[in-house]
């Protein structure tokens, strides 16, 4: 089953939907394996921590969650 991503999705849920978004997060200077915030912080709030498009960050994540 996989999720849709929003800015409202919880990192822990992508990453746990596709350990693979690992890579894309990691290209994007996010260390999310190893962050106690992925487990409260949404997508929208980390990429705001990092200076990145949150757009953009999620249409790439979405590439390894969706059907």
């Amino acid at each position: 089953m996989s999720i849709r991503i929003t800015k409202e999705t919880k990192m822990a849920d992508i990453i746990k939907e596709n350990f693979m978004t690992l890579f894309t997060l990691k290209k994007y200077g996010m260390m999310c394996a190893d962050c106690a915030a992925k487990n409260n912080d949404t997508i929208e709030e980390c990429a705001k921590t990092h200076h990145i498009d949150v757009t953009a960050l999620i249409n790439e994540l979405s590439k390894f969650v969706s059907d």
